[in-house]
């Protein structure tokens, strides 16, 4: 018998007034309205109210309807809004671009960070198919993440990938996608795009300076050689040339030992010249192929240094691969043969080299000491331009070493599509 008055918030009061007047005005009005009432204990409660008129003859007769709480719907809306204001706030904030596309693969939402990266309206891209702004030449591998984000939904997709920009050209950039859905049913999907155009800079120029440090060490290096080797046996036959000037008359049967003497000295410091240069420059590279320029390589520091090399290599008889990608496996053996000499210790060493289809591929084996890769000393530049070597060919090196059980360097080179790319001509550089 009490008037609903009496139980709702003064806040309320006045839309619970309109609403009266509604339905007192129209029975059939239904009415559906969001109050505050007053609990028993003065707490203020949310209530969702659904009601409509009641009419006899025509003439109003009362209301009916329910009211629902609505607390907790309320609570997990405030927390909702408050996820989507962060996640906002990150997508916002964030470095990287922030997408999602629907089951088709098409636009639904694309963070404003597409805008400072290429040039682009994020506007504009909702209801797009993701490979409109793909890069053709790499669309295709695309595709093939595509179906495997189909295939398993929960997957995170890693591509890396070029965009289109509003300017025409390709900006370089990392895609990470995750689907949503059940496996072999995707419903949509969203992730991240990130802007590859500083890191490459850096990495760049960090190539260009670990080159310019290689090449310092190999003046080095060279310089080292000559010291220990040539310049000795000159000195050596400078001795023996004075000798000669005095014997030459006083004991001609020993002037002529000492013309013997010479002859080997010489015949020893042209073999060591020769060697060097070699290094420099495989002069029989081109004209007799990489088998040859690795064969004579492989005796030259056996001969040296007593170092066992076995050398294996089949599947070059046919067609050859680019001079670039013989010379990049030869100055890699060489590089691997000079870090076996100086920092392994080892009795023996093993190199297979195959092409087999589009590829040209080294394993070079030693059973030294061995070393952990992922602590090599700071200045030891050899891995570093060995990888960046195989790299700018588009492949790929691969060093797998425990400490005491020997070094084993994979490395895969492609031979089809390499026939363009700069000559890896600098000379070697060694891990000293």
């Amino acid at each position: 018998g009490r008037h609903f008055g009496t139980i709702v918030h003064e806040g309320s009061m006045d839309r619970a007034g309109a609403a009266w007047g509604s339905v007192r005005g129209d029975p059939s009005v239904e009415i559906s309205e969001r109050l505050e009432l007053v609990s028993r204990d003065g707490r203020l409660v949310p209530f969702e109210i659904r009601a409509s008129g009641d009419s006899r003859d025509g003439v109003f007769a009362g209301i009916h309807g329910s009211a629902r709480d609505i607390t907790e719907r309320q609570r997990l809306l405030h927390e909702l809004g408050e996820s989507e204001a962060r996640y906002r706030y990150l997508v916002s904030a964030s470095p990287d671009v922030v997408f999602a596309v629907d089951a088709d693969g098409r636009f639904t939402f694309v963070s404003e960070r597409i805008r400072d990266i290429a040039g682009l309206d994020p506007g504009s891209l909702r209801g797009r198919h993701y490979t409109d702004l793909l890069d053709p030449v790499i669309r295709q591998g695309a595709h093939g993440a595509w179906e495997r984000l189909v295939a398993e939904p929960d997957e995170v997709q890693e591509i890396r990938s070029g965009i289109l920009a509003a300017d025409g050209t390709t900006v370089p950039v990392e895609i990470h996608v995750v689907g949503t859905g059940q496996p072999g049913r995707l419903e949509g999907a969203h992730g991240s795009v990130r802007d590859l155009r500083e890191r490459d800079r850096l990495e760049r120029d960090l190539r260009r300076k670990a080159a310019e440090v290689a090449a310092g060490e190999e003046r080095a290096h060279l310089a080292r050689e000559l010291h220990d080797s040539v310049t000795q046996a000159l000195f050596s036959m400078t001795l023996v040339t004075r000798s000669l000037e005095i014997l030459l008359e006083r004991d001609p049967p020993r002037a002529a030992e000492q013309l013997g003497i010479l002859r080997d000295l010489q015949r020893d410091a042209l073999a060591e010249m020769r060697s060097l240069v070699f290094e420099l420059r495989p002069g029989s590279l081109e004209q007799d192929g990489l088998a040859h320029a690795l064969r004579t390589h492989c005796a030259a520091v056996e001969g040296r240094v007593g170092l066992s090399v076995d050398l294996e290599v089949g599947g070059l008889d046919g067609e050859r691969a680019p001079i670039a990608v013989e010379e990049a496996v030869y100055r890699i053996a060489q590089e691997g043969l000079h870090n076996v000499v100086k920092h392994a210790g080892a009795s023996r060493v093993r190199i297979v080299v195959v092409q087999d289809g589009e590829h040209l591929r080294m394993t070079l084996q030693d059973d030294g000491v061995g070393f952990d890769p992922t602590r090599v000393p700071a200045g030891h530049l050899g891995l570093a331009g060995m990888r960046a070597r195989a790299e700018r060919l588009g492949g790929s090196l691969v060093v797998d070493s425990t400490p005491g059980q020997g070094t084993t360097i994979h490395l895969g080179l492609p031979v089809g599509s390499s026939a363009d790319a700069p000559a890896a001509s600098s000379p070697v550089v060694s891990d000293g």
